[in-house]
This record gives C-alpha cells, structure tokens and sequence, in this order.
C-alpha cells in the first residue's frame, strides 16, 4: 500500500474504487467494506484507494464527545494495508474542512483529488457540512456523474449490528473474548514501552509499561496476553492496574511481564493482544504474597497458551 501525501495528487491521475471512513479499530464490518472495494478495484481494473482521516471528526467538532479509539492511526495504517487496498490517503479533519458542502466534497474535493469511477460505503455513512450528506445523496449525485456507487450493508455478530460504538462497549465492559468476533482479530493495544517503578523487576518478573497509543482499554484485572516485538511474539501476562502515576493521560495503566524474555525495550513500541481475563486486581501488604501470585499467574499462562499452541 502507498500512502499518499499531499503533493502526491497533484500528479496523481488513475482512476479508482475509492472507500472513505474513519474506520477506527478497522472491525469485520469495515474489512467487509474494504474488501468490497478491493474486490471492485480488480473487476474493474481500477487502482483501489482508501481515503481516512488522521483523527476522530468528533476530536475536531466537539471534543468533550470525542470516544476513545480503538487503534491509533498507525495502527488503522497497518491493518488496511493487510487488506490489498493499493492507496491510503490521510486527510486532516479540520473545522474549515468540516465545513464543505456535501456536492463541493464530492465534485470539487474528491473528483479533483481521487479521480473515483467507482464508490464503496457503509449505509451509515455521512459527509459534508452538518452531516447532511448521506447515502442517498451521494448515489444521487454520482449517478448523474457516472460514478458508481455501492453501499455494503452492516455485518451483524448474533444478531447485533457491529460497529465501533458496540466493540467499545464490549472491551470497557472487560468481555475482549467476545469483541473478538466483531474486531474478526483479537482485542490488542499498542504503545510505547515507558519507565515504571521497577516493582516488578525487584521481585523477579520484570515487566514493559506501556504509554498506549489507542484509547480504549480493558477494565482494571490481569489478563492472557501476548506481546509483538520486532515482528516476533511472546507468550504474557499483563496488567491494566489502577496506581497511575503522576500527571498520567490514562486513569489505568498497562504493564505486561513477558515469559521468558529479557531484552531492553524501554522506548521501543510493542504491541500486546488480549486473549481472556485471568483474574482481578489484587493488593498485597507483602511482597512476597504478591510475588506467589505472580508466580501462580505465570504457571496459569504457560498452561494456556500451551493449549493455545495445539490448537
């Protein structure tokens, strides 16, 4: 996938089956949109492209509404590129951009940059000043313009319609087992490893805190995980505790101890995915209670994903 930059439309001229959303946390119901577009891009011998936006519009109009996201921006990046899409292009959401007409956004912004022959959207999707553009306008309009256009219906996961608003329902409410099905991929956070106190390492399970790059988090517990480092995966046990430190964005905090692994990765970004809750958070008066239950926890991880590995 190329990602375009803003010079690169001035020479860009191919035509495409363009798809446009916010596609935060890129869920079953946005991969089936994507494939479509995809799919459509190769029947028709366009070039596909995927137009996003660099943050949630709701950042921009009324932050105080703003939700947590699922997958920060690089991340978004990463899993539309496993999908086959040929061009990704970012756009700035801006109050001056918010502020485009639904008939200027499609003739005069997306004609002049993209070049679509062909429309792939969600039946939810909106665009222009006030929202006022929908579905049936933007068939309408492209009709008349010769553009095709194809709204994919919502993918539904027994009997609830999947989306963003559901899935961070699911993973606030801790059931990650369950946003599994509607994500179509395990539940993960990726972040940038961040110096901690050190408990852990005191006691001997040393363990990478995490400044996260996405906001929406499992509830407070400690949970079967597995981390991605440096395209490699390790088996872990983290977690999303409740002492925060000073000045912290978050009001938990991540902190994963990784099975057998010792390399320093204090600044470096990993990447760690949810499988199944182990159990609460607990507080101990004494280190070494504390240190047995670790112990317990790491004697429980290794029997899961043990099974896992069989599978």
């Amino acid at each position: 996938m190329k990602l375009l930059k803003k010079e690169d439309l001035l020479n860009f001229d191919a035509g495409t089956a363009l798809t446009i959303g916010v596609f935060d946390g890129v869920h079953s119901g946005h991969q089936e949109i994507i494939r479509n577009t995809v799919e459509e891009a190769k029947a028709k011998g366009l070039d596909s492209l995927l137009l996003t936006f660099s943050s949630h519009p709701l950042a921009t109009l009324y932050p105080g509404k703003k939700p947590p996201l699922l997958a920060s921006l690089e991340h978004r990046l990463k899993l539309i590129e496993s999908l086959g899409i040929d061009y990704c292009y970012v756009q700035e959401f801006s109050r001056e951009f918010a502020r485009t007409e639904p008939v200027d956004f499609i003739k005069k912004w997306l004609m002049k940059n993209f070049h679509p022959e062909f429309i792939c959207v969600g039946g939810n999707f909106h665009f222009g000043r006030g929202k006022k553009g929908d579905t049936v306008f933007l068939k309408k309009v492209c009709s008349e313009m010769g553009i095709g256009v194809k709204i994919v219906k919502p993918v539904e996961v027994e009997g609830a319609r999947v989306s963003s608003t559901f899935i961070r329902g699911l993973i606030e409410s801790g059931r990650v087992k369950e946003s599994e099905r509607c994500l179509g991929r395990k539940y993960s956070i990726v972040g940038t490893v961040v110096k901690g106190k050190g408990v852990g390492k005191k006691i001997g399970f040393p363990t990478a805190n995490i400044d996260p790059h996405n906001e929406a988090m499992p509830p407070i517990g400690v949970y079967l995980t597995r981390v991605i480092y440096d395209g490699n995966t390790f088996d872990s046990v983290t977690n999303v505790g409740s002492e925060v430190p000073e000045g912290w964005a978050f009001d938990r905090i991540v902190e994963a101890h990784i099975l057998d692994f010792n390399e320093n990765i204090l600044g470096k970004n990993i990447e760690i995915i949810f499988f199944d809750k182990l159990r609460e958070e607990l507080k101990f008066d004494k280190t070494e209670d504390l240190s047995a239950r670790i112990r317990d926890d790491v004697e429980k991880a290794n029997r899961f994903f043990a099974k896992e590995r069989l599978k």
